[in-house]
């Protein structure tokens, strides 16, 4: 209906996730993309494409103008607004006055030292405290649902992990394990299925685990949990955020859709539990993400007339993504990375293709994804011959029974050479029933 009343020209606006870049407007002049800098933007599934490149070549079409705003561009779109064909406009003052917080660093590995085995440092605690004894807000953010994010057996260290995905199961509240990746659920098993040890213990935070704890920590403290589980039905997310702002919550615990776009005055602090978890992921864009995630949550403490309190929780306080956003030094981190990308030729100073090979047959997987890397070798030098990554099996070797191997081609700042690629892929028999292969033009997700 939407789509109908905008290809009819009845409203002359066009709202929505990353598919509204394609909406049937007519004579478009305009074309924003908010928070840019985000992942979501960029679809994993056929078809591949990245709305802010879709965004730049409508506008061409349509003679638009294209806004991409952020508080934490992506270093692609950092580095084209130096020199590279963007007009840079900047936002040097916080919209409403005032200095956004600058995080402070809480280093874990003396926590633990000191005694403190809660999941709350002593300064998150005394400051959640002090917000709950003066009538303000605190937001505590961690990027992983559930309670546990592992069960494992410390007699011979098996964790329990999904037999149709290569990834541990996320143990929850209703003493489920439930697989995040293929939805698969089941009860934990009472003996480790290697050993048949008896004491399987559960280790790893979620956000469950976090609110228990601070049910425990601040009894008679209105505590309220948003996470995908949490908002599952209709309206769900819509009445938290009403309740809220409206100040009938104390402490909200969730994972990244409460990072952007809450504006809530009387929030005062925010809790970041662990700071780490991006930095852990074989991905060049891991530190990139953990200094805009860092400075995103940031944002929302101390957006009223009450300054804002930002605690960081880390065990890597010498990160230098983390240094950084603890200096809300921006500049100073964009040009290291992009400085350390050059040197290692990764985007924006290269284009990448990432060709994934998944099946149920491991062995014609790994054949097939060899057999790519030999034909992408013989692509011909345009521009700067291709350096090939690969193939490996990737980081996840099994997702929903199918097992992947991937391999990557690095064009040195130029577009991958569509026919060549296509003319390398040509005469590949591919069975029926056997491996099926992807190309991802420069790829946001690596697992």
């Amino acid at each position: 209906r939407a789509w109908k009343r905008l290809h009819d020209g009845d409203v002359r606006v066009a709202l929505g996730p990353r598919s509204a870049i394609f909406a049937p407007c007519r004579n478009v002049s305009l074309i924003v993309l908010d928070e840019e800098h985000e992942n979501s933007y960029k679809q994993d599934v056929s078809p591949r494409y990245h709305a802010r490149e879709v965004a730049i070549a409508r506008a061409s079409i349509d003679g638009a103008t294209v806004i991409l705003g952020s508080a934490t561009p992506s270093l692609e779109s950092y580095h084209r607004a130096r020199g590279r064909g963007y007009v840079s406009l900047g936002l040097p003052k916080r919209v409403g006055g005032g200095d956004p917080p600058l995080p402070s660093l809480v280093d874990m590995r003396s926590e633990r030292k000191a005694g403190n085995l809660s999941v709350f440092s002593a300064a998150l605690a005394s400051g959640i405290r002090a917000r709950l004894k003066r009538g303000e807000q605190t937001v505590l953010f961690l990027n992983q649902r559930g309670y546990s994010s592992f069960v494992m057996c410390p007699d011979c260290g098996n964790t329990i992990k999904c037999r149709r995905c290569s990834v541990t199961m996320t143990y929850h509240r209703d003493k489920s394990l439930q697989c995040h990746y293929c939805d698969l659920g089941m009860a934990p098993p009472k003996r480790c299925p290697a050993c048949g040890g008896h004491n399987l213990v559960r280790r790893g935070l979620g956000t469950q685990k976090i609110e228990a704890a601070a049910r425990s920590a601040f009894p008679g403290a209105r505590i309220v949990r948003m996470d995908s589980d949490s908002v599952k039905h209709r309206g769900a997310r819509e009445n938290i955020y009403r309740e809220f702002s409206s100040g009938e919550i104390d402490i909200l615990i969730g994972t990244q859709m409460i990072t952007k776009g809450w504006d809530v005055p009387s929030v005062s602090l925010v809790g970041i539990i662990d700071a780490d978890t991006a930095l852990h992921f074989p991905d060049f864009r891991g530190s990139e993400r953990t200094f805009q995630l860092i400075t995103q949550v940031s944002g929302r403490a101390g957006r009223g007339m009450v300054p804002g309190e930002v605690i960081v929780q880390t065990w890597n306080p010498e990160h230098p993504a983390l240094d950084a956003a603890r200096r809300g030094d921006l500049e100073g981190f964009y040009g290291r990375e992009l400085r350390d990308r050059q040197e290692a030729g990764y985007p924006p100073f290269s284009s990448l293709l990432r060709i994934i090979v998944r099946g149920e047959d491991e062995r014609e997987v790994a054949n097939m994804a060899g057999v790519l890397g030999d034909r992408l070798r013989t692509i011909p030098d345009c521009g700067g011959r291709p350096s090939i990554l690969g193939p490996s099996s990737a980081p996840l070797e099994r997702i929903r029974g199918e097992y992947r191997w991937h391999l990557f081609a690095k064009f040195p700042e130029t577009e991958p050479p569509g026919e060549s690629i296509r003319a390398s892929l040509r005469g590949l028999k591919m069975k029926s029933r056997g491996p099926r292969v992807a190309l991802d033009v420069d790829p946001v997700n690596m697992l």
